[in-house]
């Protein structure tokens, strides 16, 4: 049997996959059987995005499916956490601007309002 064109492969048989995966869109499968088998393998490349390139912008990603609103894309740690430098002084657990420094956290010394902000983690 030769596949069809318009389908993709099966992942795990080669046939002709008319099902696809509903997190990326990408990868094909001939069965819901076959979608399971393959889960294992394939959930670590299930992304609801692709990594495309461009000569003008360089890397940037692309929805593989439509995204709802809210729908988290992807996740990184932070690169860097602190108060601005040229601002007035803020507590670093609730935000609110401090008009005079009476309590400052235990570990990292920087200004909050008490002891209930300073176990605020981010």
């Amino acid at each position: 049997m030769k596949p069809n064109k318009n389908c993709e492969s099966c992942l795990v048989c080669d046939s002709p996959g008319s099902k696809k995966c509903s997190g990326c869109n990408s990868a094909a499968y001939c069965s819901a059987e076959h979608q399971k088998q393959h889960w294992k393998l394939h959930k670590n490349q299930c992304k609801p995005y692709k990594v495309k390139t461009s000569e003008i912008y360089g890397r940037y990603l692309v929805a593989s499916r439509n995204l709802t609103a809210g729908t988290v894309v992807i996740k990184e740690p932070y690169l860097a956490i602190g108060p601005k430098q040229d601002s007035l002084p803020i507590c670093l657990g609730c935000h609110k601007r401090l008009t005079k420094e009476l309590y400052r956290c235990s570990k990292c010394k920087f200004p909050v309002c008490n002891s209930e902000c300073e176990k605020v983690r981010f």
